[in-house]
C-alpha cells in the first residue's frame, strides 16, 4: 500500500517538473521577441512588448510628456511642443530584444534595466533652449542673487549676516538636467537637488566666516591710547571699525592707508615744528614766530606700522608715538624756559637756562648785503665742541666754542672781531653764523646743552 503511494507521488512530481519546464520554454520563446520585465528604454516601461507595440509605446508616452519643474520658491512645468521633437526609428531598440538572454527571463523578474538611446529622438536644441529661457524662474524682475556671510558693526562689535541664497540659476546645468529628463522619462526634477541654483560660497557657518569673525573681534578688543602731556587720543573699537577691510573672499586685515590718516590726522594736531609761536621777548615785545625746524615730529610711518600691529595683536596700551624728534616739553610754548634767545635787529643775544638769564651780550649776525642773513625761527643746538675748524667756499676760522644750531649755522667766538652789535651785520657780517665775543661764546658754551632750543627773531 505504501509502496503504490510513492509511486504515484513520484509520477505527479516528474509531471510537474514537466510542465515546469514546458511553460518555461514557451515564456523563454516569447522573450525572444518581447521585451523581458523590468526593461526600459529612455525610463519608459517596455515589459514584455514586442518590438512594434514598443515602438508605438515610446511614441505616445513622448507625445504626451510633460515635465514638472520645482524651485525653491515657485514650481512650473515644460512639454515637447513647439521644439520639433521627433520620434526616429533606430535599430538599436531591435538590437536590445536581440541580445537578450530570453531563457534567463526569471532572473530578470527581480531586476531592472533601463537603456539610454539618445539617438531615438530629435528636436531643435535652440528652440529647447528657448522654451525653457521662457520658464519663469528666468524673470528678471524675480531673481535674486546669492550673497555671502557677511559682517556688519552694530553698536561696539562686528555681527555676522546671515548668507543669502536667492534663486539664481546656473542655466546651461538647467539645460542639461531639463534633457536629461526628457531622455528618462522623468516627470519630475527638482532645481535644488539637481544642484542648478548657484549658492553663496561663504554661509554662516563656514569655517572661513568663523574664522574671520574671530580676526575681527580680535582687532576691535584693542586699545591704543596715545599721551601727549596733559592730552590723550584713544584708538579703540569705535576708530577701528572704520579700519577694517573685509574682501569678497571674507579676508580680513586693516586699511594701511585708513591708519596712515589717522596718524598724519594726529601729526597735524600735535607737530611744532614751523607753527607759529608767541613769543614775549626780553625787550618787552610779543612777537609771533615761526620758520625753523625745532619742536616735535611724529615718525609718522613708523608710527602707523606700530599702531597696526598692537591692532592686529589685539594689544592693550598706553603709549607717547614714535618721534622723528621732540621739544622740550608740551605746550603753547614747547621751547620751556631754557632757550637762546637772538634778536637779528637788536644784534644782541641772551641766553635763558631754567627761567634765569645766565648771559647776554651784543653779535654779529649773518650779512644781509650779501644775501647770507641769519635765517630766522626756532632751532635748537645740534651738539657743542670746543677747538674747531669752520670751512666753507672761500673762508676757513679757527674757533674756541662752537655751537651749531641749525645746519652750518651756529653761535661761536670771533678773535678776529674787536667790535659787536650796531649795523656791523648789515655790510660786514658773517656767512650766516652768530659771532660772539669769545667771553660770552665761553660762559654760554659751559652753561648750554644739546637740545636747548634757539629762537632767532627780528623786531618790525
Amino acid at each position: 500500500m505504501k509502496r503504490n503511494l510513492d509511486n504515484i507521488m513520484f509520477k505527479k512530481g516528474i509531471t510537474l517538473f514537466i510542465i515546469f519546464i514546458i511553460v518555461y520554454i514557451i515564456i523563454g520563446c516569447f522573450f525572444k521577441s518581447h521585451f523581458l520585465i523590468g526593461t526600459s528604454i529612455n525610463g519608459i516601461d517596455l515589459s514584455c512588448m514586442n518590438l512594434n507595440k514598443a515602438t508605438n509605446h515610446i511614441k505616445t508616452t513622448i507625445g504626451e510628456y510633460r515635465l514638472l519643474i520645482e524651485g525653491r520658491e515657485k514650481s512650473s512645468d515644460i512639454d515637447l511642443s513647439g521644439i520639433n521633437f521627433k520620434y526616429i526609428d533606430n535599430d538599436e531598440i531591435d538590437t536590445i530584444v536581440k541580445k537578450q538572454n530570453s531563457f534567463l527571463w526569471i532572473i530578470d523578474i527581480f531586476k531592472r534595466n533601463n537603456y539610454i538611446i539618445k539617438n531615438i529622438y530629435s528636436y531643435d536644441e535652440e528652440l529647447l533652449k528657448n522654451k525653457i529661457d521662457k520658464l519663469e524662474f528666468f524673470n528678471e524682475d524675480e531673481i535674486i542673487y546669492p550673497e555671502n556671510a557677511s559682517f556688519i558693526f552694530i553698536d561696539t562689535e562686528f555681527v555676522i549676516v546671515d548668507e543669502v541664497y536667492g534663486n539664481y540659476l546656473n542655466k546651461e546645468k538647467v539645460y542639461s538636467e531639463i534633457e536629461k529628463s526628457i531622455y528618462t522619462d522623468q516627470i519630475l526634477l527638482n532645481l535644488d537637488e539637481s544642484n542648478c541654483y548657484i549658492n553663496p560660497k561663504y554661509c554662516s557657518y563656514s569655517k572661513k566666516v568663523k574664522q574671520g569673525k574671530k580676526i575681527i573681534d580680535k582687532y576691535m578688543s584693542s586699545k591704543v591710547t596715545y599721551v601727549f602731556s596733559d592730552e590723550t587720543e584713544i584708538v579703540d573699537y569705535s576708530l577701528i571699525n572704520q579700519w577694517i577691510k573685509i574682501d569678497d573672499e571674507l579676508n580680513v586685515s586693516m586699511d594701511d592707508q585708513q591708519i596712515i590718516n589717522y596718524i598724519t590726522t594726529l601729526a597735524k594736531k600735535y607737530d611744532t615744528v614751523g607753527v607759529a609761536r608767541e613769543f614775549k621777548t626780553s625787550t618787552g615785545k610779543t612777537l609771533s614766530i615761526s620758520g625753523g625746524y625745532y619742536g616735535w615730529r611724529i615718525n609718522k610711518k613708523k608710527e602707523a606700522q606700530i599702531l597696526k600691529e598692537y591692532i592686529e595683536n589685539g594689544s592693550i596700551v598706553e603709549k607717547e608715538p614714535e618721534y622723528l624728534q621732540k621739544g622740550v616739553c608740551r605746550g603753547e610754548n614747547d621751547f620751556g624756559d631754557s632757550y637762546l634767545e637772538i634778536n637779528i635787529t637788536k644784534q644782541h643775544i641772551w641766553y635763558y637756562k631754567d627761567g634765569e638769564l645766565i648771559a647776554q651780550g651784543d653779535i654779529v649776525s649773518g650779512n644781509v648785503s650779501n644775501g647770507n642773513g641769519t635765517p630766522i625761527g626756532i632751532y635748537e643746538i645740534t651738539y657743542k665742541q670746543e677747538n674747531s675748524t669752520l670751512r666753507g667756499a672761500n673762508y676757513e676760522a679757527k674757533v674756541t666754542y662752537w655751537m651749531p644750531f641749525n645746519g652750518n649755522i651756529g653761535l661761536h667766538d670771533a678773535s678776529w672781531r674787536y667790535s659787536y652789535g650796531g649795523d656791523i651785520y648789515i655790510n660786514d657780517g658773517t656767512h650766516g653764523c652768530i659771532n660772539a665775543p669769545k667771553y660770552l661764546a665761553k660762559k654760554i658754551f659751559a652753561e648750554i646743552e644739546a637740545g636747548t632750543p634757539v629762537i632767532c627773531y627780528e623786531e618790525k
